[in-house]
């Protein structure tokens, strides 16, 4: 069962960067297992702490690690919250950022590896590399034919 003392740690957990990934993992935890059954009364505060997640991404954690526990914890939201349409409204646009900031970190991660750079490369020269130049004859002899 949900606590407000409980949910009070995890807060203050968000807010140092060593400890916001296991928070947000905390609240995820929170969100799929008590959040439907609570009164609105818990889910307020909640939601919240959720809210507070969302904003602290967009502001100082910012590195994909951050975005992909939070777009798990967006992800439980949207479901959890399905039947508050103001609420999965607010929590899937939260869930639209977090997965465009990881689908762009994986990018930006693939780009920097070996291999992954290589092999995206050599397919798309081999697909777009025009054909040999043919041998050019002089003007007479094309003009003769």
């Amino acid at each position: 069962r949900m606590t407000s003392s409980s949910l009070q740690e995890i807060t203050a957990l968000l807010a140092k960067k060593n400890s916001f990934m296991q928070a947000v993992q905390m609240l995820t935890e929170l969100v799929t297992t008590t959040y439907r059954t609570s009164a609105e009364a818990a889910r307020q505060p909640l939601f919240n702490a959720c809210k507070r997640s969302f904003t602290l991404l967009c502001s100082r954690y910012m590195a994909i690690g951050f975005w992909r526990v939070g777009k798990d914890l967006f992800s439980a939201v949207v479901i959890a919250s399905s039947d508050e349409p103001a609420r999965v409204k607010l929590a899937k646009e939260w869930l639209l950022r977090a997965t465009e900031e990881v689908s762009k970190g994986d990018e930006e991660s693939k780009g920097s590896s070996e291999p992954a750079a290589q092999m995206p490369t050599a397919q798309s020269t081999t697909q777009h590399v025009p054909p040999p130049p043919r041998p050019s004859l002089p003007a007479e002899e094309v003009e003769a034919r």
